[in-house]
């Protein structure tokens, strides 16, 4: 199985992308888990946060509500199947994250520095599963220029599309993350048959 952070800025072209990718895990008997950003759902949570300072706790059960918001999304007409726990089989299922928290707290952070990178980290570290990040680049850019590999230690201080949490969390549990642009299905599925392309944010 493959966990695939899907993230919200995809979101203009999520729909077609996530077909394309159902197509292929169909073909390829591939198990496929998306786990999706907030995007647009969480800004509006950090909207509300930033009028009026919501407690730390309150905005994170918001922003996981807000991924589950974009998980219906990427589920609406694309073959995808939405899931609250692991899933069986092949196919694009997407993880609706909300109540498979609320059993049990499973972040002992609550905080923006914590969003769906860290949370998609903690499934496939949780589910023994390869990790991708897929988004809106190519990969870690250093001096304006995409690196191949780099190592998580490298990344707090950067200004790069991961969050701030999850640096930390891969050297923890001595988990990699190949980050690729989704703006299309190839790039992922290229990480997935391949382990190839984007930046690769090694355990170092």
């Amino acid at each position: 199985m493959f966990v695939v952070k899907f993230g919200g800025s995809l979101i203009d072209c999520a729909r077609d992308v996530v077909s394309d990718l159902a197509d292929y895990a169909d073909r390829s008997n591939q198990c496929i888990l998306l786990v999706p950003g907030g995007g647009i759902f969480a800004d509006m949570v950090r909207n509300v946060d930033a009028r009026m300072h919501l407690s730390s706790d309150a905005s994170h059960w918001m922003a996981l509500l807000a991924m589950e918001q974009y998980g219906l999304l990427l589920c609406d007409r694309t073959g995808a199947s939405s899931v609250r726990g692991k899933p069986n089989g092949s196919g694009v299922f997407v993880l609706l994250p909300y109540h498979l928290f609320c059993m049990e707290d499973r972040m002992e952070q609550h905080s923006w520095d914590v969003t769906g990178d860290t949370i998609a980290a903690w499934i496939a570290n949780e589910y023994k599963s390869n990790f991708i990040k897929a988004t809106d680049v190519q990969g870690i850019y250093i001096k304006e220029a995409v690196v191949e590999e780099i190592c998580a230690s490298k990344l707090p201080g950067l200004d790069t599309c991961v969050d701030r949490a999850l640096p930390g969390f891969l050297l923890t549990n001595g988990l990699t993350c190949r980050v690729v642009c989704g703006l299309c299905a190839e790039p992922i599925i290229t990480a997935i048959e391949q382990d190839r392309g984007g930046t690769l944010i090694k355990n170092c």
